[in-house]
């Protein structure tokens, strides 16, 4: 076994992502409740952008506990879902040309 070799960034940043996601499986139930920094790093947005959508009242629904805002994994994985939408056909700019 190899050991104290250093990870290439790119499979590094893989791994990070990894762990990010795992936070949001449903099989892990260690961890109910996340906080804005954790739901915001799994989904891969920035946590203004969950108070964003809370704010204009199409975000993911929130738990109060004392001054925390936090966020039920199952919640988020619901809101994930539906925001799930067919792809529309493919922008005519896309399209290559003819000759």
């Amino acid at each position: 076994m190899i050991e104290n070799v250093p990870l290439p960034p790119r499979l590094l940043e893989i791994i990070e992502r990894l762990e990010r996601l795992a936070l949001l499986h449903p099989q892990a139930p260690e961890k109910i409740l996340l906080t804005a920094d954790e739901t915001a790093a799994a989904m891969g947005v920035s946590r203004k952008h969950l108070y964003n959508l809370a704010r204009r009242g199409v975000g993911i629904p929130v738990v109060h506990l004392g001054s925390r805002t936090l966020y039920d994994k199952r919640d988020v994985l619901r809101w994930i879902d539906a925001q799930k939408r067919p792809a529309g056909p493919q922008d005519e700019s896309a399209q290559p040309k003819s000759a």
